[in-house]
């Protein structure tokens, strides 16, 4: 097979990738695109945590810690999973992945769970009999499109267009199931050859189409000129309403700026995983994803269908599951709400001194709230009690006087209480030992004042 591709390629120009950040073609502009209220609100998440998000870790889960987490994304108010790729012959994955289909169909039943089915004859039939089990299943249908695939693959382009036609018929006509049409690098797909793809779906029946950033080479730009080539190819085909996906990876760090940039050009649903874990580098973080569009509705003073409070024990029962150490820094990492630096305490404190005050004085009742959250979010983007979580205050080697202070708040003391030998003990302690203190430590030594 590889000398024949070679012998072909010695007569020929070798294919390549289209770069989708930066070829020119026409009625494709280079552009950027913030998403706004306007294409958050109703944005939709679809969570590969039980599928992408599996890839690389130690072991597969057990069904009683797939259904736990099924629960959990629930209570979250996420109600699109994707839950298994076809297996192969049957095995324990398999097993796990349909009796998961049946428990998710017994309690859930508002609930879409997904399934990623390969254009062939045997995962197609695999779909089949995971539709028995689950009356709400939907199903990726995929194959990889990018010139590289083609080439190691030995595909034509017709060969794909076929493939994908019968699949998506054989799925929608015969086992009643929705289809979201997806291929393998669509970042990668040349626009002609992407048109011609999304046409089969359309034409076939799929209800969605999944852009798939498959390894993690889009930036911002790419992002966005190709959910709105998507877009503009479906009214074209008069389909506006076949939903887009977008589902990315983080090879070169741009996982959560290419899905928001994505949700900005108008893309309906962006599939992420908690903590961004899975194939390779990873795939698009789920908090961030969350957090920043919650941002920008509460800046324009609306709600989004998530709750917020849950979502740090979505997070640490993830980690659980997949056995992950909890990161220590990013989004809801172990220290995003922590600090040991005196400037930062120092604003902090002063901060809940004000609003405190206004507490006592009537005249400023109505300030009081905007306040409170000025203290608890001077020095963070969020309000840690917002998301499940408190505010931690260390004394370290960078401390002040306002580090000791609001440490001991914390407590449940009174600052007042506190001598200024008291606080410079504690201060030359944590200089001396060159870190942090333990709250044991920090404890003790305030103890003895």
């Amino acid at each position: 097979m590889a000398n024949k591709t070679l012998e072909k390629l010695a007569h020929g120009d070798l294919p390549l990738d289209f770069n989708w950040n930066s070829q020119t073609y026409p009625g494709i502009p280079l552009e950027s695109c913030i998403p706004t209220i306007s294409s958050v609100k109703n944005i939709e998440i679809v969570a590969e945590d039980l599928r992408d998000g599996l890839h690389g870790i130690s072991e597969y889960p057990s069904i009683e810690k797939m259904e736990k987490y099924v629960e959990a994304l629930f209570k979250l108010g996420v109600r699109a999973m994707t839950v298994g790729i076809y297996p192969g012959e049957k095995n324990r994955i398999d097993k796990i992945i349909k009796e998961l289909l049946v428990y998710m169909g017994k309690k859930y039943q508002s609930v879409t769970p997904i399934v990623l089915s390969l254009a062939t004859k045997e995962s197609m039939e695999w779909l089949g009999e995971c539709k028995k089990l689950n009356k709400n299943l939907n199903a990726i249908v995929f194959m990889g499109t990018a010139p590289s695939r083609l080439l190691v693959e030995e595909w034509e382009r017709k060969f794909i267009l076929d493939k994908l036609a019968w699949a998506v018929d054989l799925a929608v006509r015969k086992y009643k199931v929705k289809v979201i049409g997806a291929t393998e690098h669509t970042t990668q797909t040349p626009p002609d050859f992407l048109r011609a793809i999304i046409t089969t779906f359309v034409k076939n029946g799929a209800g969605f189409f999944c852009v798939a950033d498959t390894i993690g080479t889009a930036r911002p730009e790419g992002a966005v000129r190709i959910v709105k080539f998507v877009k503009k190819v479906l009214h074209e085909l008069k389909a506006d309403d076949v939903k887009v996906d977008w589902h990315g990876h983080d090879d070169l760090g741009n996982g959560v700026g290419n899905a928001l940039a994505a949700i900005g050009a108008g893309a309906n649903r962006v599939h992420t995983v908690a903590r961004g874990i899975g194939e390779r580098a990873g795939n698009t973080q789920m908090e961030a994803i969350l957090l920043n569009c919650m941002e920008i509705a509460r800046e324009k003073k609306q709600t989004l269908p998530w709750n917020p409070n849950v979502l740090d024990d979505v997070l640490r029962l993830y980690d659980e599951i997949t056995q992950t150490p909890v990161p220590s820094h990013g989004p809801l990492g172990k220290r995003a709400f922590s600090t040991s630096l005196g400037i930062h305490t120092s604003a902090m404190l002063k901060a809940k001194n004000i609003a405190d005050e206004s507490k006592i004085n009537r005249r400023y009742k109505k300030l009081t709230a905007r306040l409170e959250d000025m203290a608890q979010r001077i020095y963070t983007a969020l309000d840690p009690k917002s998301v499940g979580r408190t505010r931690d205050i260390y004394v370290g080697p960078w401390s002040g006087r306002s580090t000791v202070h609001l440490a001991y708040v914390g407590m449940g003391g009174d600052p007042n209480e506190l001598t200024v030998e008291i606080v410079e003990h504690v201060l030359t302690t944590a200089k001396k030992l060159g870190r942090e203190l333990t709250n044991e430590e920090l404890k003790k030594l305030l103890n003895n004042k």
